[in-house]
C-alpha cells in the first residue's frame, strides 16, 4: 500500500531525493524507531500487563516505512552497480545478505525475556539507530565510490 507513495515521492522529488546511501540510513534509522515504540508500552504500563496490540500495529507501519527506504533502493541499486556479467550474482549476495540478517535475528530473539523486555527493545532500536547514523556519516564516502550511480 506504500510503495505507490514512495514511487510518487521519488518521482516528485526528482534530483532533490536524499542519495541511496541516505535512504539506507533513514531506512536503518526509522527501524530502529520502530523497536523504540516497543518499549513505550513496558515503560508505561510495565512487562506484567497487556496492552493494546496497535502498539505492535504501529511497530510494523513503522518498520514497513523503512523497509520501503531499503528494499526496492537496495535491490535497484544492486542491479545497477553490478557488473553486466555478475548481476544475477550480485542479486543472489543481496538476498543472501537478508537471509544472512534472519539468521542472526533468529540468534539475537533467544534474548528476549519479558523481564527484560524493555532493555531487549531498547538495545535493538538504539543500535539501529547508530548504525543508521555511522551510514549516513559515511554517505560522502560511499557516493565518491558509487562513481555516478544514485
Amino acid at each position: 500500500m506504500l510503495a505507490p507513495i514512495f514511487a510518487w515521492a521519488w518521482t516528485k522529488l526528482g534530483s532533490r531525493q536524499p542519495s541511496t546511501p541516505h535512504k539506507f540510513a533513514y531506512g536503518v534509522a526509522i527501524a530502529g524507531l520502530s523497536y523504540i515504540l516497543m518499549t513505550v508500552p513496558g515503560l508505561l504500563y510495565g512487562t506484567t500487563v497487556k496492552v493494546s496490540p496497535f502498539w505492535l500495529v504501529g511497530s510494523y507501519f513503522i518498520v514497513i516505512v523503512a523497509e520501503m527506504l531499503v528494499s526496492p533502493v537496495g535491490l535497484s541499486t544492486t542491479t545497477r552497480l553490478a557488473p553486466a556479467a555478475f548481476a544475477s550474482q550480485t542479486m543472489g549476495l543481496w538476498f543472501l545478505s537478508d537471509a544472512a540478517a534472519q539468521g542472526i535475528s533468529a540468534q539475537v530473539v533467544g534474548f528476549y525475556q519479558a523481564s527484560t523486555e524493555v532493555f531487549y527493545f531498547g538495545a535493538i532500536g538504539v543500535g539501529a539507530i547508530a548504525v543508521g547514523v555511522l551510514l549516513y556519516l559515511a554517505t560522502p564516502a560511499i557516493v565518491q565510490r558509487m562513481e555516478g550511480i544514485n
